[in-house]
């Protein structure tokens, strides 16, 4: 039940591509990383890590857009802070929070390799 719950969050669009052993490497990681039997270092170092290309701080009046979901993760849907029903949406960057840990790699029991920035953003 475990690993098919895990197989049943993939995004919807690897769901289609994984094949059969695919899907079931990934419920294997995942329920791994879940009972910190095995790190995200230790699956990007098997795997390699993938780094998705941040851009320069942004200011406060910036106007942004909210990225739809889609991520170059190989083995599992990343933990995401922004809500589904906002994105592909534009808003403007109304304070500046600083920078923090990323918590897409903290979620899943990982150590942060490095800091990014945190915004308030209003949508109209």
């Amino acid at each position: 039940d475990e690993m098919r719950r895990c197989i049943e969050g993939l995004e919807p669009e690897r769901y289609k591509t994984a094949s059969y052993y695919e899907k079931w490497a990934v419920a294997i990681a995942s329920t791994m990383l879940e009972r910190g039997q095995i790190a995200n270092e230790d699956i990007e170092a098997a795997l390699g890590l993938v780094e998705e290309a941040h851009s320069a701080p942004l200011a406060e009046g910036a106007i942004v857009r909210v990225r739809r979901e889609h991520h170059p993760t190989r083995w599992r849907k990343p933990h995401l802070r922004t809500p589904g029903y906002i994105h592909g949406l534009c808003g403007t960057v109304t304070r500046v929070l600083g920078t923090f840990k990323n918590p897409e790699e903290l979620a899943f029991g990982g150590k942060s390799r490095g800091e990014q920035p945190l915004y308030f953003v209003s949508f109209d």
